[in-house]
């Protein structure tokens, strides 16, 4: 008995079967790990589009973790920024230049509170975040600062600020202790004179008179002079004003008055019987006036300038030293570029490159934040200027001269804490690290909504809708149940059956 062969039919249900069995492991999948595919091949043409936004995606959240260790640093310089503000700000307010408490170790008060400044003022600018200096510009490995005790004392041999500060003294006071200038009289004349055209001691800025029968001349020439001559006899009250200006740009007066005594206390010189008498009397007391400034004005200002030529490295600078010995009748100033014979007392990035740029990171794809700082920008050594000179000026003595130099340290040291114009502050450093940390800020925002984008486009391209995916199972299952009893019955068929 011969049976009928398989259809064409059969074999193409046969096929479908087998294609249906395929496309039920697929969905089987799909429904139990919620994936279209497990490879981008398996997507079609929405593979490019899946593996496009999975690669923004992974970059915003690598940027977005980039801005999040960027805050660490920004919250920690930003509180570190506060705290110096701070302390410069405290001592400024602890400064009386009217009180005098010199305690039995030959300090004042003021002067313990500017070590206890500094001191604290130095701690902070070597803050390491994660061992990264934040003061040091680029070499974020390198501690910026050295001790106090090295930056005022000085170390292997090489000089400290303190040692700077009586170098400059010398050339600014001179040899005679007058400044720095020279003082005469003779036929009826006082003349007044700077010794040199160099940088140190006093400079003549201004001569005003009220003096009858005296003709006041100058300042002028090179260097500058002064001339009072008398071609008779002041009135009693007459006035003769000289006006100096000191080493670090303030100004000085000495104020004179005739009078019937040469008294110094009373600011008077005596007229005599003659005009040469009177010119005389006149030199008298101008040179002990100036004298005076010599040993109280020109000392804090000479300490103030030496701090200036000690701190003042930032751009690539190098401290500045007076040319000797001999240093009383020195002429000059020379740059210590390799730091040869000076403490470097920073020692960080040191370049005319921008301070901010030392440090930068990109937080976007066309923004880069730049927050780098270094410890001898001015807004910070400014600070430290003030504080070495108020704990390195020696008034150990208790003497009046002594007092009278503590005084005008302190006003100069005061004045300068509050940040007089044209010089960088804190604040303006922390605003402009603020800024690049809005920066950061608003791009991390930024970041966050476009990953939320990015991963609706990815979960919809790779992502299987369960419900849909679940329906077409319980569909094709339904189909193979009847493909499969539809198969049977044609392998079942034979001529007999047929018949």
């Amino acid at each position: 008995m011969s049976t009928i062969r398989s259809t064409g039919y059969s074999d193409l249900l046969v096929r479908q079967l087998g294609t249906m069995r395929t496309q039920l492991e697929d969905l089987s999948q799909q429904l139990t790990t919620g994936i279209r595919s497990q490879t981008y091949g398996g997507l079609g043409d929405a593979r490019n589009l899946a593996l496009a936004y999975q690669g923004k995606l992974r970059q915003a959240e690598s940027y977005q973790d980039t801005i999040s260790t960027l805050d660490v640093r920004f919250q920690v310089g930003d509180k570190t920024l506060t705290q110096l503000s701070t302390i410069a700000s405290n001592l400024k307010g602890n400064l009386d230049p009217n009180s005098f408490n010199l305690s039995t170790t030959g300090v004042t008060d003021a002067q313990t509170f500017a070590i206890d400044a500094m001191q604290a003022f130095t701690s902070l600018l070597n803050t390491d975040v994660a061992g990264r200096y934040i003061f040091a510009g680029s070499a974020t490995d390198t501690e910026p600062v050295v001790s106090v005790d090295q930056m005022l004392d000085g170390v292997n041999g090489k000089a400290g600020y303190k040692q700077v500060m009586q170098e400059r003294r010398q050339a600014d006071q001179g040899a005679d202790g007058r400044g720095r200038l020279t003082i005469a009289s003779g036929g009826g004349t006082m003349t007044l004179a700077e010794d040199g055209a160099h940088p140190f001691g006093m400079k003549l800025q201004a001569a005003t008179s009220t003096l009858s029968n005296a003709t006041v001349t100058g300042p002028s020439g090179s260097p500058a002079g002064i001339s009072v001559a008398f071609s008779g006899q002041p009135e009693l009250g007459e006035k003769l004003t000289l006006t100096f200006t000191q080493p670090d740009g303030t100004s000085s007066k000495i104020e004179v008055e005739a009078g019937e005594a040469t008294d110094a206390s009373k600011n008077t010189f005596q007229i005599g019987a003659t005009a040469a008498d009177t010119a005389d009397n006149l030199k008298t007391l101008v040179d002990q006036k100036i004298q005076s400034l010599a040993d109280t004005d020109l000392v804090a200002a000479s300490a103030v300038q030496a701090s200036n030529e000690f701190f003042a490295t930032e751009n690539g600078a190098a401290p500045m030293r007076v040319v000797g010995p001999p240093f009383a009748t020195a002429t000059a100033l020379a740059a210590d570029t390799t730091h040869a014979n000076t403490v470097q007392w920073y020692v960080g990035t040191n370049d005319s490159s921008s301070a901010r740029g030392d440090v930068s990171t990109r937080v976007d794809t066309s923004v880069t934040v730049q927050y780098g700082m270094r410890a001898n920008e001015q807004a910070f050594s400014w600070a430290l200027r003030q504080m070495a000179v108020i704990a390195s000026v020696d008034v150990s003595g208790g003497t009046a001269t002594d007092s009278e130099v503590h005084s005008q340290v302190l006003q100069r040291t005061k004045g300068n804490l509050g940040v007089p114009a044209g010089v960088q502050s804190i604040e303006g450093v922390e605003v402009e690290v603020a800024a690049a940390a809005q920066a950061a800020t608003q791009a991390g925002t930024r970041h966050k909504a476009l990953s939320a984008t990015y991963q609706k486009v990815v979960d919809g391209t790779v992502n299987a809708d369960q419900a849909e995916v679940a329906t077409k199972l319980i569909a094709l299952q339904t189909q193979m149940q009847a493909s499969y009893q539809a198969t049977s019955i044609l392998y079942k068929l034979t001529l007999t059956n047929y018949i």
